[in-house]
């Protein structure tokens, strides 16, 4: 199976499953090949509907996507990739990227992987072995207390997302998912 890491960022409401979702546009994306970070494609995309792409949660502006086309447009590019059976793509938030990307018809089941859990679960687990009393938390970090356990400031754009994220999978795999110094 061949894992990569994406990254994408959506202007209008924020994508939830049994919403009405017609008005949240993908614009930008990143995808990398994963843990070696390699770049295998990335793009910033203006609204189909003309509106701006401006956002508070990222830093995807009206200037940069000028003249840039709209996402629906290139879906037909980055379909075969997305809709392989033998590609995984690791993400933060993988609910937030099933609806955003079901919007364009690229739907597969098991087609994201939420790293957060599994940062949970390694965390949890080392905590167990510490404090035998079974005393771990279980709370789900956020993308900032990731960057902060890696060292590192918390992303905004595609390319810092996708760096975290191919930090923690090489530090799942270099630990066989046990954890160990970040």
């Amino acid at each position: 199976m061949k894992l990569f890491a994406i990254s994408a960022e959506s202007s209008g409401p924020f994508p939830v499953p049994g919403r009405d979702n017609r008005n949240t546009e993908l614009t930008a994306l990143r995808i990398v090949h994963c843990p070696e970070n390699k770049l295998f494609c990335q793009g910033v995309f203006t609204r189909s509907d003309g509106l701006s792409v401006n956002s508070p949660y990222n830093k995807i502006t009206d200037e940069m996507v000028k003249d840039r086309p709209a996402f629906i447009s290139v879906v037909s590019k980055v379909s075969p990739t997305l809709l392989n059976p033998d590609n995984a793509f690791l993400c933060f938030g993988a609910d937030y990227y099933q609806e955003l990307f079901k919007r364009y018809g690229l739907y597969r089941r098991g087609l994201f992987v939420d790293v957060l859990p599994i940062v949970r679960d390694i965390r949890d687990l080392q905590a167990r072995v510490n404090m035998p009393s079974n005393a771990a938390g279980s709370k789900l970090p956020t993308i900032g207390e990731v960057a902060e356990f890696f060292g590192t400031d918390v992303p905004k754009m595609p390319e810092d997302k996708t760096d975290l994220i191919c930090n923690v999978w090489a530090w799942v795999a270099n630990s066989r998912g046990r954890g160990g110094n970040a």
